[in-house]
Parts: C-alpha cells; structure tokens; sequence
C-alpha cells in the first residue's frame, strides 16, 4: 500500500507514546527522501517503447525529473501522477500495463522523492504547481493529435482533478481515488483507537477535496478500484462517483484486488481501451 505507510507510521508512533495530538501537514504526510537517487531509465522494461529521461526546473529551485515514454499505435497521451513514494526506480513495472493499452506517457518523480530534488517547500501550492509544470511539459513533447487524459493513483488522485480543472484535458482516471484528506486520514485510525489520539488536519491539506472538485468537472472519467482496498475503500469511491457532474463516468471495481493494483490487471487495461475509445465517439 503506497499512500499511507508514511503517515500511518506518524499515526502508530502516536498511539505507542500512550496517545496524543498529531498534526498532518505536507512534511508528515509526503514521503521525502534524503537525497536524491540518480534515475534509472527503464530502457529494457517494456518492449517496443521508446523511453526517455526528462527534466524540469521549477521556480523555487526543485529540479524534477521524470521520463517519457512513446509507444507504436498509442491511443492517447497520458500525464501520470503516482502514488505516494511510488518512484519511477521502484515501480517502473506499471509501464508495460500502460504500453498495452497503448499510451503514450509522462511521468515524474514528486519533488524530494526519488530523483527529484527538494527545492523550497514542500507545501501543496508547490505539489500543485509542479503537476502543471508537468501537464505543459507533456502537452509540448507527445505527439499531437490524441486525446489527452490525466491518470492519478492514490496521492496523484488529489493533483489530477486540480491539473483537469486548469488545463484542457479530454479525460481522467482515477485509481485508488481519495475522496479528501480528512476522510483518508479518518479512515486509517481505527474506532477503537480514535479516543487516544487526537488528529488535525493542517489548512493546505484539509482543503484538499476531490468530492467538492469533482461536482465542477465535467469531462468523461473512469475510477479504478480494488474490492480489497482498506487504504481508499470502495465506498469512498463509490461516493466520489455520485457526486461526480462527468455526463460519462465509470467505475471498475476490481475483485480480489487491493490499493495501488488496479492497472496491473488485465480487466483495467480493457477497460481503459474502452474508456479512451468512447473519447472518440
């Protein structure tokens, strides 16, 4: 599980001090290495792409860096925010599932995680701007012509709704979506825990609200979600679904399948195909 095992840490750590008041901000929450790790450009993981290393400087300082990969035949153009501590070196696999369908993908490491460096602060204005920087880096270097989608996968689920609702996108995924920040972090402290500690929210993070954004948002969408999922169950899903205003939206609820797996299934792949086929009609 990606997304919370950094937080959840924070939270654990509480509750064996004997219980106390817990603060989430972007610090305690955003996985950060200490340095960066040099790139590892997955040339051999998936046949037929052509992958390349990318790099972008953002205004205070970060460099972040990313790869983009071109695949024969693609379907679209995808701008891929990941999950959670989920680097490029370490899971890089999930390329081949996206060739199959075939896209077309840019992908970047978050500021102070992987290979990308810290800059100034991390804050979510800054996680924020850095997924623009990222969005118009992809649209000037894939090829034209196709649809254009923003993918976003537990973390990357908070950024792709606020890249779609700045930029011209032609559709969005969502997999292993976090309907808001308060409600993942309620869902990660257990009832019977919940009376030893006690959890804030900082501001920045709390006004980070897929359910509210999505009520503005009309462009077709597609959720991806693991009946196993405990990180953002599917009843947080199915919430971000009902309020969603797209006049085309689907939910793929995936049996025996837990968070941050859904694209590894080929159930997710024929339906991502048929997702970005009705783009088209």
């Amino acid at each position: 599980m990606i997304f919370n095992r950094f937080l959840a840490a924070t939270l654990l750590g509480a509750l064996a001090l004997g219980g106390c008041a817990v603060k989430v901000t972007p610090r305690s929450m955003v996985y950060q290495d200490k340095t960066p790790i040099a790139l590892a450009v997955p040339a051999d993981t998936v046949a037929g792409a052509v992958i390349a290393p990318l790099s972008l400087r953002t205004p205070d300082g970060a460099t972040l860096a990313g790869i983009e990969m071109t695949v024969e035949g693609a379907k679209a153009n995808v701008v891929f925010y990941a999950g959670n501590g989920m680097t490029i070196n370490k899971a890089k696999g999930i390329l081949a599932h996206f060739a199959k369908v075939p896209v077309n993908l840019v992908w970047f490491d978050y500021r102070g995680s992987g290979a990308s460096s810290q800059g100034g602060e991390l804050s979510v204005d800054n996680l924020k701007g850095d997924a623009l920087a990222v969005f118009d880096l992809a649209r000037q270097r894939l090829p034209q012509g196709l649809p254009v989608l923003v993918n976003g996968l537990s973390m990357g689920t908070l950024l792709a709704p606020y890249v779609a609702s700045e930029r011209q996108v032609d559709g969005i995924v969502l997999d292993g979506a976090i309907e808001s920040v308060p409600t993942l972090v309620d869902n990660m402290v257990s009832w019977w825990n919940k009376p030893f500690v006690t959890v804030t929210v900082a501001p920045q993070m709390a006004a980070l609200d897929n359910k509210a954004i999505l009520k503005t948002l009309h462009q077709p969408i597609l959720f991806l979600e693991g009946e196993d999922d405990t990180t953002t169950p599917p009843a947080m899903t199915q919430r971000l679904y009902e309020a969603s205003a797209a006049k085309v939206k689907i939910l793929t609820l995936l049996p025996g399948i837990d968070h941050a797996q859904p694209m590894t299934t080929d159930r997710a792949v024929s339906d991502y195909q048929q997702f970005i086929a009705h783009l088209g009609s």
